[in-house]
């Protein structure tokens, strides 16, 4: 079973952004990012899941 861990990557800056973890979504099967690049939509387990990815 999968950890409900999603790692993003800056790779302009080549580093890692910080973890973003969701123990209900357990398994992730499809990410998009919106337009902007400010939200990221996981789905898996029949659940989707939007983090914010705006930086402050």
């Amino acid at each position: 079973m999968g950890e409900g861990k999603v790692r993003i990557w800056n790779v302009a800056a080549n580093k890692e952004l910080p973890l973003l973890q969701d123990k209900i979504l357990n398994t992730a099967f499809c990410l998009a990012f919106s337009p902007d690049g400010t939200t990221l939509a996981v789905g898996g387990m029949g659940k989707v899941r939007l983090w914010s990815l705006e930086t402050k």
